[in-house]
């Protein structure tokens, strides 16, 4: 029997200065957190939609039951 875990709809993405991509969580109804190592380069908020702030990279984490699931994400001005 074939078990689908929890995890994150993208573990890369690259966005444009001020463009927006939507992370989810995939294979869990349980609640999630967002947040990100770097503000000032990606934030994320609400419902896993991330928007990119300035040129760099962050790490978005999505943790769900004390369990932790990353993207990396680069943004290019």
């Amino acid at each position: 029997m074939k078990v689908n875990l929890p995890r994150i709809s993208k573990k890369t993405a690259t966005l444009l200065t001020g463009g927006i991509v939507r992370l989810k969580m995939v294979n869990t109804q349980k609640p999630v957190t967002w947040s990100t190592d770097n503000s000032g380069i990606a934030e994320a908020v609400g419902m896993g939609e991330v928007t990119a702030r300035s040129a760099g990279q962050a790490v978005i984490t999505a943790t769900v039951e004390g369990q932790k699931y990353d993207c990396t994400v680069t943004v290019r001005q």
